[in-house]
């Protein structure tokens, strides 16, 4: 007996106690708040381009034109041509942003040519895609309620909403951002990780949050070795 009960102390020291689930929502459920937080927030961002697309041009034209010009000779020359010194596409004065925006913009002309309407659509989807993400990270961190909250906020939120019809790529740049918060997320959901760099006793904190907190840190040297104690789990669980 004294064995099994120090064997079980070792487990929770290493792992933690085992806690209830935060969310037990039916997928079914769950998928059907999830849609309807999507359609919303791309509705709110159709309302807002039907009602503000005249004042887009407006907005930082000369990087818009740069972007534009970028893809279509992507478009033409193939991305190859990116890395030939004698092809107008690698013209240095062009290439002061970074490319992945005029890639999609070649995609996307590739089946509705110059076509900012076609662009403004995409985007307002993924940034519709983007509030779904973020209802999921709370789904797995908080209980339903807040979930649902953080979602309507963000398909509300008017300048997400103006963002996402700007022919530029801020809105975007969040989207793999928060899918990688979303695996951070699930991964500590699954693997109940606790507070590993707290002082003995300390309140313990959800690992996770700590992690997606960077205002708690006390210095990049913690951030680092949180990151790699992370890291460090998610081999262990693989292997």
């Amino acid at each position: 007996m004294k064995h099994n009960n120090s064997d079980s102390e070792k487990v929770d020291h290493l792992c933690g106690p085992q806690q209830p689930k935060v969310n037990r929502l039916a997928p079914r459920r769950r998928l059907l708040i999830l849609s309807l937080i999507f359609l919303t927030a791309l509705g709110v961002r159709l309302l807002n381009w039907h009602g503000s697309r005249k004042e887009v041009s407006a907005v930082q034209t000369s990087v818009v034109l740069n972007y534009q010009q970028q893809a279509r000779l992507i478009r033409e020359n193939g991305l190859a041509s990116l890395y030939d010194a004698s092809s107008s596409t690698s013209n240095p004065d062009l290439l002061g942003h970074p490319l992945g925006y005029p890639i999609l913009l070649s995609l996307i002309h590739r089946i509705a040519p110059e076509s900012d309407t076609a662009t403004q659509l995409v985007q307002m989807m993924l940034d519709s895609l983007a509030a779904v993400i973020i209802c999921l990270i709370a789904f797995e961190l908080f209980p339903t309620a807040v979930g649902v909250i953080s979602g309507l906020m963000a398909a509300f939120a008017p300048q997400f909403s103006w963002n996402s019809i700007l022919l530029l790529p801020d809105s975007l740049a969040a989207l793999p951002i928060l899918l990688a918060v979303l695996l951070i997320a699930c991964s500590c959901s699954s693997l109940r990780v606790r507070s590993l760099a707290f002082p003995a006793g300390s309140e313990p904190t959800p690992f996770c949050l700590r992690l997606l907190s960077p205002c708690c840190f006390q210095s990049s040297t913690n951030a680092a070795n949180d990151c790699v104690r992370l890291w460090c789990l998610l081999v262990r669980r693989a292997w």
